[in-house]
């Protein structure tokens, strides 16, 4: 965990990472027959930029703006209308010092979204008022004894929706870092207000962070998720119909699919988030599975997605504390 003064920011950006992520902007899913027909498109969609233009993009809105000035665990999802949510877990919120640094009445809450517009940000949304901000999700339960909030997966859009999978935490003692994974849910932000019209505890356990990764492929949406075991980190791999991640969901059990949660199975050790490269799905682990990756669906090569993707970003502002968070 960083031990560098939360009020202060560093002169360099810690955005550059985003330019990985900037990249899935220029390939949204198709949509599968069926579906709900999604907002039609009014602007284009963004294309790729340079780390030191989302540094700035970044900086300017943190300096600027009066609202986000930081935060992690970032998550971008392209909208239908040429916009980009960007997501995130724990922010701090409100004006910064002309030196950069951040005033100690700055607010704080769990889980934020930042919207870009062409090639600058323009909103922020929690929950609460701009003198009283909440999180955005699950904001009711702020302040809530034992709560550590609802920290951000993976999203994607869904007809006239978006939809987010959210990793709900829970304090177990007095440091920083004392938390335990307490479920997951998923919330819905309807399209194009993105306001929050719903957020619903999903059925699984709390032993695997869900969402850590979401990949589209066909008829399915792959759901990655991150075990956590004493010091371990085990990466599992679950499944639902394309637009349809409130729906039911099955688990890779080693040898083929199942309904039950409790027959997933380990698939690698802690890795780097799951996606596409040159056709094919994969990723990178530091540690022995204990599962054969399944074969991809027939449409895509063999193993389950990954090349190496960006961990979460830390703002320019100041790093918050580590959490465990699957490859991240």
């Amino acid at each position: 965990m960083s031990t560098a003064n939360p009020n202060r920011r560093p002169l360099s950006a810690l955005l550059a990472v985003l330019l990985a992520c900037a990249a899935f902007l220029v390939a949204p899913g198709t949509a599968q027959a069926g579906t709900p027909a999604a907002p039609t498109r009014t602007a284009p969609a963004p294309t790729p930029a340079s780390a030191q233009a989302l540094n700035t993009m970044f900086a300017t809105y943190g300096d600027t703006s009066g609202r986000w000035n930081g935060g992690d665990s970032t998550v971008s999802v392209p909208l239908p209308d040429g916009r980009v949510a960007w997501l995130f877990s724990d922010t701090f919120l409100g004006p910064v010092n002309p030196d950069g640094s951040r005033p100690d009445d700055n607010k704080f809450v769990h889980n934020s979204l930042v919207v870009q517009s062409g090639d600058a940000l323009t909103r922020t949304l929690t929950g609460g008022t701009p003198a009283a901000p909440l999180s955005l999700v699950g904001g009711e339960r702020d302040g809530e004894r034992g709560n550590a909030g609802y920290w951000v997966a993976g999203g994607a859009v869904e007809g006239r929706s978006l939809r987010v999978l959210y990793n709900r935490y829970r304090h177990t003692g007095t440091g920083s870092l004392d938390i335990a994974l307490a479920g997951n849910a998923l919330a819905t932000f309807a399209l194009p207000s993105l306001a929050l019209t719903s957020l619903r505890d999903l059925p699984l356990g709390s032993t695997t962070a869900w969402g850590q990764s979401i990949l589209r492929d066909g008829v399915y949406d792959y759901v990655y998720g991150t075990e956590f075991a004493g010091q371990g980190r085990y990466a599992h791999l679950a499944r639902a119909a394309a637009d349809r991640l409130g729906g039911a969901w099955e688990f890779w059990n080693g040898t083929g699919w199942s309904t039950r949660e409790a027959d997933s199975a380990r698939l690698l050790g802690a890795s780097t988030p799951p996606t596409r490269w040159s056709g094919r799905a994969a990723a990178t682990s530091w540690s022995p599975a204990t599962a054969a990756p399944p074969s991809a669906p027939t449409s895509s090569p063999t193993r389950p997605p990954h090349r190496p993707a960006p961990s979460p970003t830390r703002s320019r502002s100041s790093p918050l504390p580590s959490r465990p968070r699957a490859g991240r």
